[in-house]
């Protein structure tokens, strides 16, 4: 019970990692309002986890909306009267080449994974300033610390939370505010699945470690850094991809498998 009467926050906690971030967290005594713009799945969501014993309110927000990010948190605190934990865990991402991308593509990349995290941060943080405590992980992706063809938007959004992470960090330490990071890897998540067996395939043959994470996986760093045992870790950047970002530019697939 690492997060005993805490109350977390989970934007795009409707599926994928969010679902499983919210499902960890309340078997661990977290009440937590699941975030998403998918209203009826988050509230199925929500209704499985109350049905399993643990505590869980869906509410429909999208987080690229200043007003619905405000309305959102209002209602969270009023619900539940304070704020402990937020996970940022809502992203896009669509392959596409870059002198086809679109204006209207760009910004929607930009403002759902950058400007999502940077409004939910700073309306929790109005909550997490007067508690003098919180705890946020922005969930950003190892896209964030290099660069990914064809997901150049997406690229560069998931840089920016990373930057956003650190500088946040810095700023809130003062306020026992720690800002984290958990950049994934190849998740089996919906967006990944529903790629072609082939690309699936060529991935799972890239990781050290001979598969593609669990959303579970994700969650478990989640876990780690909104929980006490990490209260002296603050601007980290987490890798969980399986030892993709640990290896060095160029290994080959024989290398990995020892056939040199």
């Amino acid at each position: 019970m690492k997060l005993r009467d805490k109350v977390a926050v989970v934007t795009g906690g409707a599926s994928g990692m969010g679902e499983a971030t919210a499902q960890l967290f309340t078997k661990e005594g977290a009440t937590v309002a699941i975030g998403d713009i998918d209203f009826e799945k988050a509230t199925a969501v929500a209704s499985r986890i109350h049905h399993s014993g643990h505590n869980a309110r869906a509410f429909r927000v999208d987080v690229a909306n200043e007003q619905e990010v405000q309305s959102f948190v209002a209602a969270v605190v009023e619900a539940f009267n304070r704020i402990d934990i937020l996970v940022n865990c809502v992203g896009v991402g669509a392959f596409r080449a870059f002198e086809e991308t679109s204006l209207e593509q760009w910004r929607r990349s930009i403002d759902i994974n950058l400007t999502g995290v940077f409004l939910c941060c700073k309306e929790v943080a109005k909550t997490m300033i007067s508690q003098k405590r919180g705890k946020i992980v922005n969930i950003a992706s190892t896209i964030g610390l290099c660069g990914a063809p064809y997901l150049v938007p997406a690229t560069a959004a998931k840089h920016g939370v990373v930057g956003l992470t650190k500088a946040l960090a810095v700023e809130w330490g003062k306020y026992n505010i720690h800002v984290n990071c958990i950049c994934p890897g190849a998740t089996l998540t919906p967006p990944f699945l529903s790629l072609g067996p082939k690309y699936r395939a060529d991935r799972t043959r890239r990781v050290p470690l001979g598969r593609i994470g669990e959303p579970m996986e994700q969650a478990n760093a989640a876990l780690f850094l909104a929980c006490s045992d990490s209260d002296y870790i603050t601007g980290s950047i987490i890798c969980v991809d399986g030892g993709v970002f640990a290896m060095a530019p160029g290994t080959s697939e024989s290398a990995l498998q020892g056939k040199l």
